[in-house]
């Protein structure tokens, strides 16, 4: 009975050998309800994706969160980032969207096709920041 207790406590445990403690810890406090799927070393930080599909966090080696990346529906985009997305890519449709949050700033990445696939990104108020 011991063993598959044990057991069970394995395989229902979230993963964390990936993540050192501190990213570990700062994604629990974080995100209390979810479960890590991954989580990789990317550049100079940490990349943390959850088995709820759709979210991504960007952490520091030290434990702190950088960015939030959660994709969203097209249609949830906020009507100034929609409509500057529509004046600057008239042709475009959109086929994807994401709201990355750093901090106090929150952006919305939008991914299109013309020629090759792009992403442009606005601020929430639609200002144009850069494309892809």
């Amino acid at each position: 009975m011991l063993k598959c207790a044990i057991a069970l406590a394995i395989l229902t445990t979230p993963v964390f050998a990936d993540c050192p403690p501190a990213v570990a810890t700062a994604i629990k406090k974080a995100f209390p309800k979810d479960t890590i799927a991954r989580c990789k070393i990317d550049e100079d930080h940490f990349e943390v994706s959850f088995t709820r599909k759709g979210i991504a966090v960007d952490v520091s080696p030290a434990g702190a969160i950088l960015q939030v990346e959660e994709t969203i529906a097209i249609k949830d985009l906020p009507a100034p980032v929609a409509k500057a997305f529509a004046t600057k890519y008239p042709k475009a449709k959109p086929a994807s969207a994401e709201k990355m949050t750093r901090g106090a700033l929150v952006l919305y990445e939008v991914a299109f096709v013309s020629d090759r696939r792009h992403e442009a990104t606005f601020r929430a108020d639609g200002l144009f920041v850069e494309e892809e």
